[in-house]
């Protein structure tokens, strides 16, 4: 339902230059016959479905729908890299809540991204 609210909003604003005789895009898209025939064809066609990924990544709005809507995640994700999301969100959220812990895994995530990098020159030298 979120993810045909979004639809309808990009849509909207896709279809804000365009008419039928004398219908505005408001019109056209509370009609629920014109509004699946409008999203049918936007993703039936490669060029427009890019331009509406285009229009979805540029809006904040957008995006936290987006974010929220655990069908769509799970849909571009997938299971098992949906449990390792929110194993993250839960690690992150419980870090952030204590600021030694915060530092600590800072102090961690450079530490890691050093010896990463240490280990890339070595095999480049080898």
């Amino acid at each position: 339902m979120k993810t045909q609210l979004l639809l309808m909003a990009v849509l909207g604003s896709l279809l804000a230059g365009c008419s039928q005789g004398d219908q505005s895009v408001d019109e056209l898209l509370k009609d629920e016959g014109k509004r699946s025939e409008i999203m049918e064809a936007i993703t039936n066609d490669h060029e427009m479905t890019m331009a509406l990924l285009d229009h979805l990544l540029k809006s904040e709005h957008a995006l936290v729908m987006m974010r929220s809507s655990h069908e769509l995640m799970d849909a571009l994700i997938g299971g098992e890299g949906m449990e390792v999301v929110h194993l993250v969100d839960h690690v992150l959220a419980r870090v952030a809540k204590d600021s030694a812990t915060t530092a600590s895994f800072a102090q961690m995530v450079v530490a890691r991204d050093r010896l990463r990098e240490a280990v890339m020159k070595a095999n480049e030298s080898m």
